[in-house]
């Protein structure tokens, strides 16, 4: 590939990602009249996903990051082993540790996410199991305690935080797990 392509394909790249980011200002597009995590913003509607199995089958191309026992695919953020804990099967943060990312870097993906926030909830708004998934060091897909908290519509749970609300807000009670993505 020659580096006119390559640049071409970086430009197309950056130009996509910008405008995951940016306000669709094409003509006939409807206005954005909501500011970066305004309170009246509406929520997005909450809906009551189907109840299944926690353990459902992969595609069988996916790349299993976390398979309740190892932590083989993380690092911390900063170099250096993840410092979460794994919990019967499931992965935990522990105060203090940082974030963690996956040891290979990702393009295209699809992506499948379950979590489950603590009971009883502790804290409000922001401050009820807030965490995310950042795609790319540069979007978060807010993992939040969003059952029946207040909080900014551009924060619930599944939004492109502080950008896009998610279409509907699926958490769950506290312990109940959520597969959102």
């Amino acid at each position: 590939m020659s580096s006119r392509s390559i640049a071409i394909v970086g430009l197309l790249a950056a130009a996509s990602l910008a405008a995951l980011a940016a306000p669709d200002d094409r003509p006939g597009a409807p206005a954005i009249a909501w500011r970066q995590h305004d309170i009246q913003r509406p929520k997005p509607p909450v809906v009551e996903p189907a109840d299944a199995p926690i353990a459902s089958r992969p595609p069988t191309d996916a790349v299993i990051l976390f398979d309740g026992k190892s932590l083989d695919a993380w690092k911390a953020d900063r170099g250096g082993p993840a410092r979460w804990k794994i919990v019967d099967g499931t992965l935990q943060t522990v105060p203090g540790a940082g974030r963690i990312e996956t040891r290979r870097e990702f393009g295209d993906i699809q992506l499948h996410v379950e979590w489950s926030a603590p009971s009883p909830p502790h804290g409000k708004g922001q401050d009820r199991g807030n965490s995310g998934v950042f795609l790319m060091g540069e979007f978060e897909v807010q993992v939040l305690d969003s059952y029946r908290a207040e909080t900014y519509a551009d924060g619930q749970a599944g939004a492109i935080y502080g950008q896009y609300p998610p279409l509907s807000n699926p958490a769950r009670h506290p312990v109940s797990w959520i597969p959102v993505f």
